[in-house]
């Protein structure tokens, strides 16, 4: 757990499973993706930073709710709490943050988005999967240049669910 992080948190029971999000007066600090337990969750959220009190969030609560109800939803308009992280982070989660529901991206496109160097890919895919707020800051929509899904934290056949969940069609490999 990070010295002296601490957050109040919510969590939210969906079709999905369980989903919580840790925040503070500055911010998002964290969020889980659907686990079968409240339990899952708070552990999740723990490795973020202390869970202080109980606190419900309604507009972030129906918006994980409509969201998981397969309703497009636009996540941008949350404060991030940006504190701790290296610029090149803030960055690549940042340029992740902005990729719209239904659309995806290359680890290429937003290597060339947040640092300019296409080159950078591999340092955005290593941001990317310490990304402490996956849905909020949608890393799922990054995929490989060739179509592949890459990698992600929640394991592939999560990232594909949720891609089909916002509509989005990845080309079939042969």
């Amino acid at each position: 757990m990070p010295p002296g992080k601490r957050q109040d948190y919510m969590v939210v029971e969906t079709g999905w499973g369980w989903v919580g999000v840790g925040f503070s007066a500055a911010g998002l600090i964290s969020s889980s993706l659907p686990r079968e337990s409240r339990e899952q969750v708070l552990e999740e959220l723990r490795v973020h930073g202390e869970l202080v009190e109980q606190v419900d969030y309604p507009g972030l609560r129906r918006d994980l709710e409509e969201y998981f109800a397969g309703r497009k939803v636009d996540f941008r308009g949350y404060t991030i709490a940006w504190k701790g992280y290296t610029p090149f982070q803030q960055r690549v989660l940042a340029a992740a943050a902005a990729i719209p529901y239904g659309e995806v991206r290359s680890y290429r496109w937003l290597a060339i988005e947040a640092t300019g160097r296409p080159g950078a890919s591999r340092a955005v895919g290593g941001a990317m999967a310490a990304n402490p707020l996956p849905l909020i800051i949608p890393c799922h929509r990054v995929i490989r240049s060739d179509g592949d899904l890459g990698g992600f934290a929640g394991g592939l056949e999560l990232k594909a669910r949720l891609l089909a969940l916002e509509g989005v069609e990845l080309p079939r490999k042969s």
